[in-house]
């Protein structure tokens, strides 16, 4: 931010992302020399790969052909003590206590700051930076936006205080297993979010599957999108900037 200020340049303000983005990768350096291994350094370079992907999970045969998550367990879980980056896991079921219904072999991670993430996916990209911010905030930049919006509120998520969680589940009206991105406690309640980063945001297929299989036991489902405040009877629609107050209670 200071960068910014000083010198009201994006490609400065990426010179120094760059700078702080190399540091994690140090940082990543000294848990591989700890474990004997490059995983950690593997999966910081490979975090804007796994987001591209639909589904958006971790997959260690990408990282490393013949592995399994179990190879990767001490090194995931060093990397979130770290903060470096944002696990999310998914539930078998919503519920209150969802450590209990979770599959922690099925996860998400998620660079912990997402200006970081947008460094490390143009990186190794010849264009200039100053050009892609720019076009960025116009919203006119041909890139997988999604994973940077779903990215943000991951960490959005994490800064109010909530372990990251999501949803794949079976629903008669498809065959295709259907997903909803986080699922947090909220008032007591399990509650659905589905981020939205296009346009028809109040197209939501999954949202809707999970809320008719599982509704009586939800709270009010969310929909995080780039539009203002509404609410109808089952969803509210918030901006990106309000993830923050779903506040846990949990201190």
């Amino acid at each position: 931010i200071q960068s910014l200020v000083d010198s009201n340049s994006f490609s400065d303000v990426e010179d120094v992302k760059k700078s702080i983005l190399d540091l994690y990768i140090k940082d990543a350096a000294k848990l591989d020399r700890r474990q004997g291994s490059a995983k950690a350094s593997s999966i910081m370079r490979s975090i804007p790969s796994y987001l591209e992907r639909h589904d958006r999970t971790f997959s260690p045969g990408a990282t490393k052909k013949n592995t399994g998550i179990r190879d990767y367990r001490m090194t995931i879980d060093d990397l979130s003590e770290s903060m470096m980056v944002n696990l999310c896991y998914r539930i078998t079921e919503p519920s209150v206590d969802q450590a209990s219904h979770s599959d922690e072999d099925d996860l998400k991670i998620y660079m912990g700051d997402t200006g970081l993430l947008l460094t490390q996916s143009f990186r190794s990209v010849a264009c200039n930076k100053g050009a892609v911010y720019e076009s960025l905030l116009r919203g006119d930049l041909n890139i997988n936006q999604g994973m940077y919006f779903e990215n943000m509120v991951a960490q959005e998520l994490r800064m109010a205080g909530h372990e990251l969680y999501f949803a794949k589940f079976n629903h008669e009206d498809s065959k295709r297993l259907q997903e909803v991105d986080f699922v947090i406690v909220h008032d007591g309640l399990p509650t659905p979010i589905e981020v939205k980063s296009g346009r028809k945001t109040k197209t939501h297929a999954s949202l809707d599957r999970f809320m008719d299989k599982y509704g009586p036991a939800l709270g009010k489902a969310f929909v995080v999108h780039g539009k203002d405040l509404e609410a109808t009877e089952d969803v509210v629609y918030i901006p990106i900037y309000m993830v923050s107050l779903l506040r846990s209670r949990t201190p």
